[in-house]
């Protein structure tokens, strides 16, 4: 407890887990965010899986390693690397979620499919800019939420839609995702020596994983039966190009 994120990085932000061991500013933090990486990487190694899921548990893999080199050194570009991969995460999850949603609602004019990217990749530039010029944290978390948010509305707006396996694997996610919440904010909000014992931070990066992993899942699941009806086609993403589920016009 001899460090602060005040000395490392201009703002102050209980994590819990301060303390440097053998070189390593926040050692559980760190070994925790390596749960983001395993995950990721493990995702993306399986057998049969679709580019756009092995691009999601690609962008979920980034997180974890800027995850794990932020909480390792705690420095200024570092903080840049955890930020932006996790904005790029959560976009890349906006978009699918969006996709997803048009396709269960039939929806077939291109005008919506870049629309959505559109304001996706304005998001994720215009959040990025807000959080390396203005450097506010609590900002930054909060335009990221909205993302989220959106993730959320377009999941369970198209529960009609949704198999029972995807249904579950949704209220799994959102519970997941809820507890993980409420260890971030506590963490934050009540920065007392006996909260810092519960290692509260580290217990998000875990819970955030499982959640990541749930909605990859989901997309994985609908990506299957796009795939069994062909409805499959390559779309352009602002700086990024992958293959996107839609029906075809």
């Amino acid at each position: 407890m001899t460090r602060t994120w005040n000395d490392h990085v201009g703002f102050t932000f209980c994590e819990g887990t301060q303390g440097s061991f053998l070189g390593v500013d926040e050692i559980v933090n760190c070994l925790s965010s390596c749960v983001l990486l395993g995950v990721g990487i493990r995702g993306g190694l399986r057998q049969g899986i679709d580019n756009f899921t092995c691009l999601l548990y690609g962008a979920l893999t980034v997180c974890g390693l800027g995850s794990v080199m932020f909480h390792a050194h705690l420095i200024e570009a570092f903080r840049f690397v955890d930020e932006l991969a996790i904005l790029y995460l959560v976009s890349l999850g906006y978009y699918v979620a969006a996709l997803n949603y048009l396709h269960q609602k039939g929806i077939r004019t291109p005008f919506f499919r870049y629309s959505f990217a559109v304001v996706t990749v304005s998001s994720f530039i215009g959040i990025a800019e807000v959080d390396i010029f203005n450097g506010n944290l609590y900002l930054f978390c909060l335009l990221t939420a909205v993302l989220v948010s959106g993730i959320f509305f377009f999941a369970v707006n198209g529960g009609e839609y949704l198999s029972e396996f995807e249904r579950e694997l949704v209220k799994k996610g959102q519970i997941a995702c809820a507890v993980a919440s409420i260890a971030w904010i506590v963490d934050m909000a009540f920065c007392w020596p006996i909260v810092s014992y519960f290692y509260l931070h580290a217990l998000w990066h875990c819970l955030m994983a499982i959640t990541v992993n749930y909605f990859i899942e989901i997309h994985e699941s609908q990506i299957k039966r796009m795939e069994r009806k062909g409805l499959m086609y390559t779309t352009f993403y602002g700086p990024f190009v992958f293959i996107a589920p839609s029906i075809p016009v």
